[in-house]
C-alpha cells in the first residue's frame, strides 16, 4: 500500500508563556489554515510461510507553518504573554520528524502439542525532529534514532505468557528536547 496525504490545520494549538514559570496552550484563531502537512507512507506485509510474516513501513513528512505564527493570536492575548511566540512562515511544526519507519518479523510455532509459541523482532526508526521549540534561538533539534525490540511467548488454554525486551541495543532515543528557560 502507498498513501499520499495533505492535512490543512485549522485552530492549531501552540505553546505560550504567560509568566516566567507558567506555560499554556493557545489556539491560532486569527489566521485561517495556519499550517499544512504533506507526506506519504508505504507499507508492505508478506506471509513468507504459513508461520512467518514480515512487514515494513516508511513515511516521509513535511509539516510547516503557512503563516507567521506570531499573527495567530489576538493582540489582547499577545499583551498578556511574558515571552514572544516565536516561529516564522515556512518553519517546521514542533515535534514532527522528517521521516519514520519500522520493520518486523513474526514467527508462530509450537512449544508442544498443547502450547503454541510466538516470536517477534521489530525495529523502529525516527528521523530528525528539526523543531522542538518555535523560538529559533531556543530550538534543540532531536537526532534520529533506531530502536529494536524482541518478544517471545507461549499461549495455552485461555492464557498467554510473554517476555518482552524493549530497546535491545540500548539506544539513547531522545523523544523531545526543550530549552525553554527564559534566557534574555
Amino acid at each position: 500500500n502507498i498513501y499520499f496525504y495533505e492535512f490543512v490545520w485549522q485552530n492549531l494549538q501552540m505553546g505560550a508563556a504567560f509568566t516566567g514559570q507558567f506555560n499554556g496552550m493557545v489556539n491560532c484563531t486569527e489566521q485561517k489554515d495556519p499550517a499544512k502537512s504533506n507526506g506519504w507512507e508505504a507499507e508492505i506485509t508478506f506471509a513468507a510461510t504459513e508461520s512467518i510474516t514480515v512487514g515494513a513501513n516508511y513515511t516521509g513528512m513535511d509539516a510547516r507553518w503557512t503563516v507567521d505564527p506570531n499573527t495567530c493570536l489576538p493582540p489582547e492575548l499577545v499583551a498578556t504573554l511574558s515571552d514572544p511566540i516565536g516561529g516564522y512562515d515556512g518553519q517546521n511544526l514542533v515535534g514532527v520528524p522528517d521521516d519514520a519507519g519500522s520493520a518486523f518479523v513474526d514467527v508462530d510455532f509450537n512449544w508442544s502439542d498443547s502450547i503454541t509459541g510466538f516470536f517477534r523482532a521489530d525495529v523502529t526508526y525516527q528521523g530528525v525532529v528539526p523543531v522542538n521549540q518555535m523560538r529559533v534561538d531556543r530550538n534543540l533539534p532531536n537526532p534520529s534514532f533506531w530502536l529494536g525490540n524482541l518478544r517471545v511467548g507461549a499461549a495455552f488454554d485461555r492464557y498467554e505468557l510473554a517476555l518482552y525486551v524493549k530497546n535491545v541495543t540500548d539506544e539513547e532515543a531522545r523523544l523531545n528536547l526543550f530549552n525553554s528557560f527564559q534566557q534574555e
